[in-house]
C-alpha cells in the first residue's frame, strides 16, 4: 500500500482521536465545574475562577482515564466514514488487505498512546497535586469532603505518648494535612486529650501544627494557635503511605517503587501503575484492533446502531476485565506484570481472531 493511503490513515485517525479527547475534556470541564459550583455556593472569599481554576486542574487525570475509550470509538468512526464513503470499499477492490490499512491506524494509535504516557500523564500528576492544594484550601473549613480525600489514621509516638493523626485533606503526600484531628492517648491507652487544627506540616521529628485548639475531658477548649508536636513518623514513610499511585507521573515511580521497597513495603499498588502506563499504548492500539472487528462489515443503511453498540459492549467488557486484574495487581495477588498487560493480550487475542475469521475465514 502506498506511502500516501498510509499517511491518509494516519493523520485522519489522530485527527479525528484529537476532536474527540477535545469534546470529552470539554464535556468534562463543565460537568466537573458544575457539580463544584453547587458544593461552593456560599462560601465567603470564593470566586468562580478559583473554582474554574480546580476544575481545569482535575480535568486532565478524568480525560486520561478516558482515553482508550475515546481511541476505540476513534477508531470506529474513522473505519464506518471510510466505509460509507466507498473508500474502504475501493481500497479492498484493488487488493488492499485490512491488515494493509489497519496498520497505520495502528500506528496511529501506539503514536497517541505514547504521546499520552509520556507527556500528557506528568501534566496530569502535576494538576491533581495542584488540584489537592487548591481543593484543600476551597473546601478545609467549609465542608466536609469526600471519603475519597479523607487522610487515613496514622498511629506513632509523641514523646511518650501514643498518638493518632487524621486529616480531612492533605498535598505534598500527606507531608502537609488539612482540617487535622490529633488523638493522644496516655500509658494505660485511654484518651487524654484531643488537637484540631487547621492544618499540619511534616518536618523532621515533629509536626509543626497551626490553627490548634486543645480539647480535654471536662474543661474547656485551649486556644493554642501554633505549636510543635513531637512524632516518630519520618517523611519518606508518610509519603510512601499516603502517595495516590495514580498522582505520580510515570517517570517518577520507578524511584517511588525503589523507596517502598527499601522502606519495607508493599510496592505493589506503584508497581502496577508504572506497568499499566507502560502498556497503555498498546491498549490503544488494541482498541484500534477491537473497532476493526465491529465495523467493517460495510451496509449502508443500519450500520451505526448496531456498530455502535458493538464498541460500547466491547470497551465495557474490556473496563470490567481491566478493573478486575488490576485490583488483583496492587493486592499482590498476581504480578504487576500480568495485571497491567492481561487486558491488552486479551484485546489483542480476540480482535485479531475475530478480524482473521471474517477477512480469510
Amino acid at each position: 500500500m502506498g506511502r500516501t493511503l498510509n499517511l491518509y490513515f494516519y493523520v485522519r485517525y489522530l485527527v479525528t482521536l484529537t476532536a474527540i479527547m477535545f469534546g470529552i475534556f470539554s464535556l468534562i470541564l463543565i460537568i466537573d465545574l458544575t457539580v463544584l459550583l453547587e458544593r461552593v455556593p456560599d462560601i465567603e472569599g470564593i470566586s468562580v475562577f478559583d473554582v474554574a481554576l480546580l476544575s481545569i486542574y482535575r480535568a486532565p487525570g478524568f480525560a486520561e482515564q478516558a482515553l482508550p475509550f475515546a481511541a476505540l470509538f476513534a477508531a470506529i468512526t474513522v473505519l464506518v466514514q471510510l466505509n460509507r464513503r466507498y473508500e474502504l470499499v475501493i481500497a479492498r477492490s484493488v487488493g488492499v488487505s485490512v491488515w494493509q490499512f489497519m496498520l497505520p491506524i495502528c500506528a496511529a494509535a501506539l503514536t497517541a498512546g505514547v504521546f499520552a504516557v509520556a507527556v500528557f500523564n506528568p501534566l496530569a500528576s502535576a494538576g491533581f497535586t495542584q488540584a489537592q492544594f487548591l481543593e484543600s484550601v476551597i473546601f478545609n473549613r467549609n465542608q466536609a469532603p469526600s471519603s475519597d480525600n479523607i487522610v487515613p489514621w496514622l498511629r506513632q509516638k509523641s514523646g511518650d505518648q501514643e498518638m493518632i493523626i487524621g486529616a480531612r485533606g492533605a498535598i505534598d503526600g500527606g507531608l502537609v494535612m488539612f482540617g487535622v484531628t490529633m488523638v493522644f492517648f496516655d500509658q494505660e491507652g485511654a484518651v487524654d486529650s484531643r488537637i484540631e487544627a487547621e492544618s499540619a506540616a511534616l518536618e523532621d521529628g515533629y509536626w509543626a501544627v497551626d490553627g490548634a485548639r486543645r480539647f480535654r475531658a471536662g474543661a474547656e477548649p485551649e486556644e493554642i494557635g501554633m505549636i510543635d508536636v513531637p512524632t516518630s513518623l519520618r517523611p519518606a514513610y508518610v509519603q510512601e503511605r499516603l502517595t495516590d499511585p495514580e498522582s505520580v507521573s510515570i517517570w517518577a515511580l520507578p524511584q517511588k517503587i525503589e523507596v517502598a521497597r527499601s522502606l519495607g513495603f508493599s510496592a505493589a499498588q506503584f508497581s502496577t501503575q508504572f506497568q499499566i502506563l507502560l502498556a497503555r499504548p498498546f491498549l490503544i492500539a488494541a482498541m484500534a484492533v477491537i473497532a476493526a472487528t465491529v465495523s467493517l462489515t460495510f451496509a449502508r443503511f443500519g450500520q451505526a446502531r448496531s456498530v455502535i453498540l458493538g464498541g460500547i459492549v466491547a470497551g465495557f467488557v474490556l473496563y470490567v476485565v481491566s478493573v478486575l486484574v488490576r485490583t488483583f495487581g496492587e493486592s499482590g495477588a498476581i504480578p504487576a506484570f500480568v495485571a497491567a498487560w492481561l487486558p491488552v493480550f486479551v484485546a489483542l487475542a480476540l480482535g485479531v481472531t475475530v478480524l482473521l475469521h471474517k477477512e480469510d475465514g
